[in-house]
């Protein structure tokens, strides 16, 4: 038999652990509710910008239509929705093509930069043949 050893190991104090657990639970579940919200925004003002540049293509399209009706439509889309900051609707057009863009920021819990959004749709011009 080996004798036992008499020496004991000082027995360790838990006290304020659970505090500092919680702490780092609450931490991480906060950013992960923060990173689902911020997705979500930018989920829908993505929808929004989408939205709006075929809106905008749609309605400078016609062969009597302007950009001026195509970048109010455009606009009037994007502030229906409302998940949009500091937007901007651009109409191009060129012989055959209207192009319309729209970009911006979505709203941001925290500006982490990320936020930038750009969106385009291009239709092909009415014609009216006789």
């Amino acid at each position: 038999m080996r004798p036992v050893n008499s020496r004991r190991l000082p027995v360790r104090d838990d006290c304020g652990m659970t505090s500092i657990e919680c702490a780092i639970i609450v931490v991480a579940f906060f950013l992960i509710v923060f990173t689902v919200v911020q997705g979500a925004f930018f989920y829908r003002a993505r929808g929004d910008a989408r939205s709006a540049a075929a809106a905008c293509a749609e309605a400078a399209r016609g062969d009597r239509a302007g950009s001026g009706q195509g970048r109010s439509s455009g606009e009037s889309v994007v502030r229906q929705g409302g998940n949009m900051r500091s937007y901007s609707v651009s109409v191009s057009s060129s012989g055959r093509q209207v192009r319309c863009t729209v970009s911006g920021q979505a709203m941001d819990i925290i500006d982490l930069g990320l936020s930038g959004i750009r969106e385009t749709a291009a239709m092909p011009k009415d014609r009216i043949t006789r």
